[in-house]
């Protein structure tokens, strides 16, 4: 039997998320993926309703998101609480989530994954492999206490550029010293170093050129889709004034519609054109297409007697 939170989203918002993961596979080419949370903005009243303090958007519905590395959405699950669409692994939930979007997504073998900390756990790693998709996030501190490496607090004693380095089968964990220590595992790459990135330097008072291992460079270029997505959708967001709870998720939905249909036109052409200039033409051909010129009336009539 369906809880009410459930059989409400299954109703009237569960369609919407069919039409919108309906079009992953339009993205797969791309190969490079990143799983986040999107905030749907929403200040009304709903059992759903999330507060995250510290993002853009602090009070709405939550979604989990799956999208390739350029900002294109892939797929998306909405947060229900235990009613969340999302089959349990035994993992906990960031992992789950990641498995669970994988899955549904049907992201082939060979796929890169790129999360954060919230989602990041050794037996998810496992699990990815098991699957052959190459998984890499940053990992918290307090997922490390089995771990023997070296501690936060050390590790921010170190020169700027220094790590430190485990492997266990195919996984590996690095510990990195940039502004602060960051840690980040993955099952395919490596913590080589054979590139750098630019830091300022208070000392020196100029930027200076740090070594970054391979598996932090591979990140931040596919980690970021989902923070892109959200970008542009926020840049021209439909506007509304209607007090239903679910027609936020729907203007919400248009937007992603909108940014996907984009990006797939400059994939298939190869040229590149302004969100805003596609965003104009398509408002153009949906009036042409579905629009009515508005009925002129005569509010004076001329007199019969005259």
């Amino acid at each position: 039997m369906l809880l009410i939170t459930d059989f409400i989203f299954t109703l009237q918002v569960r369609p919407i998320f069919n039409l919108l993961n309906h079009g992953a596979k339009f993205f797969m080419e791309s190969g490079k993926f990143s799983v986040d949370e999107i905030m749907i903005p929403y200040y009304g009243r709903h059992s759903t309703k999330q507060f995250i303090y510290g993002k853009p958007i602090r009070f709405g519905y939550k979604v989990w998101a799956l999208c390739a590395s350029d900002g294109s959405g892939m797929y998306f699950e909405p947060y229900c609480g235990a009613d969340t669409n999302i089959t349990d692994a035994g993992l906990g939930q960031g992992p789950n989530i990641v498995l669970d979007l994988c899955e549904k997504a049907n992201l082939p073998p060979g796929s890169e994954v790129f999360f954060d900390n919230l989602f990041t756990s050794f037996p998810l790693l496992d699990q990815l492999s098991e699957k052959q998709i190459a998984g890499t996030g940053t990992v918290r501190q307090n997922r490390l206490a089995r771990v023997p490496i070296i501690s936060k607090k050390d590790l921010e004693k170190k020169n700027r550029g220094d790590m430190e380095v485990l492997f266990r089968e195919d996984q590996v964990l690095v510990g990195w010293k940039d502004n602060k220590g960051v840690y980040m595992a993955s099952n395919k790459f490596t913590a080589e170093s054979s590139t750098t990135c630019s830091r300022y330097s208070r000392k020196d008072r100029k930027k200076i050129q740090v070594p970054i291992p391979e598996m932090f460079k591979r990140y931040n270029i596919g980690m970021g889709g989902v923070d892109l997505l959200d970008a542009m959708v926020a840049v021209y967001r439909a506007r509304y004034r209607i007090r239903k709870w679910w027609f936020p998720i729907y203007a919400w939905s248009l937007s992603v519609c909108t940014v996907n249909a984009w990006r797939l036109r400059m994939q298939v052409t190869g040229v590149k054109e302004p969100f805003l200039d596609f965003l104009r033409e398509l408002c153009v051909a949906m009036m042409a297409e579905h629009g009515s010129p508005p009925v002129r009336r005569n509010t004076h009539p001329a007199d019969p007697a005259e």
